[in-house]
């Protein structure tokens, strides 16, 4: 009896990815291994600020990566995480500026998995301009 498998994989869009302004958040030793991914329904868009993205649900797809984080380390990185998008678990969900969700995301073999995504409460009025290629990293390097 295996039991629930343990979800250890991140999907992030934005400024958690490699090389992004919140990457250094995931406390590096914590990283198993990080991998090329997309993400379907959905949609990216700047948030007001223009600062980060806000990923809501819709019928695009957005480019990213799943971090997969080791065991020993998963608690200490998904509090880094959660406290980064301002995801409170006990929170009404109303209340957060993101929440984590349990989504299917394409890894770029083609394979499907589940990983924890952060998506943007669309409840609060902060969605900017709407990044139609789904890319946050090419979105910000053309600005």
């Amino acid at each position: 009896m295996g039991g629930i498998k343990m979800i250890r994989n991140f999907f992030v869009y934005g400024t958690l990815m490699t090389g992004c302004s919140n990457h250094h958040v995931i406390p590096p030793n914590s990283i198993e291994k990080i991998q090329k991914a997309t993400i379907e329904n959905v949609e990216l868009y700047s948030h007001i600020c223009g600062e980060y993205p806000c990923m809501v649900e819709g019928n695009s797809k957005v480019f990213g990566e799943v971090i997969t984080i080791k065991e020993s380390h998963f608690k200490k990185a998904q509090q880094a995480m959660d406290l980064l998008e301002d995801y409170d678990e006990n929170a009404p969900k109303h209340k957060n500026l993101y929440n984590r969700e349990i989504k299917n995301v394409i890894l770029e073999t083609g394979e499907i998995i589940q990983a924890y995504v952060y998506m943007y409460n669309s409840k609060l009025k902060g969605l900017g301009k709407r990044i139609s290629e789904g890319n946050w990293k090419t979105w910000v390097d053309q600005k």
